[in-house]
């Protein structure tokens, strides 16, 4: 648990992927007290949303802002390191006294997923892999025409460990 939670390269890089590419689109949540909003647009008129309704935030949106994002097309896990990230707009398990209760498990589990299998295989994309990346618009958000890669048996695992606990990318 210590050594992958000092894995901060790895860290990061698990952050950016959600941030790229979160499970869902948006969040949802309830309104418990009258609000006045104001307008979307220069033109646009304020929008009061009242208690019961629905509100859905689009956090892939928010996530691919460049008011929050400078180059936020771009996969840069070092975005994590310097405190630039405002954790207000960056919510892959949700925000708040909602969020998922599950997040910590997941990132863990992903973690030492992503570890065990970098340390003993290598990982290349397929032909069928469509790069760049393109996302169905869908719900949940997937990769149109799957997600392929080949997996190759690692002969050192060593180096990979040494790359992701010394904060070096790994190829």
């Amino acid at each position: 648990y210590e050594a992958i939670n000092g894995m901060k390269y790895l860290n990061a890089v698990v952050n950016e992927s959600l941030r790229m590419y979160p499970i869902a689109v948006f969040l949802d949540r309830k309104c418990i007290k009258e609000t006045k909003l104001p307008p979307a647009t220069p033109d646009g008129e304020p929008i009061t949303i009242k208690p019961g309704d629905s509100i859905w935030f689009p956090h892939f949106s928010l996530h691919r802002d460049a008011k929050y994002y400078p180059h936020p097309e771009k996969f840069d896990p070092d975005r994590f390191f310097n405190g630039n990230v405002d954790s207000s707009v960056y919510m892959p398990f949700g925000i708040g006294p909602r969020i998922c209760i599950g997040n910590r498990f997941a990132l863990m589990e992903a973690k030492i997923m992503l570890f065990y299998l970098l340390w003993r295989c290598d990982v290349e994309p397929d032909v069928k892999t469509r790069i760049p990346l393109v996302l169905k618009k869908a719900f949940p958000m997937r990769p149109d025409g799957g997600f392929w890669f080949k997996l190759r048996a690692r002969k050192s695992k060593a180096s990979v460990t040494q790359c992701l606990s010394n904060g070096h990318g790994v190829e």
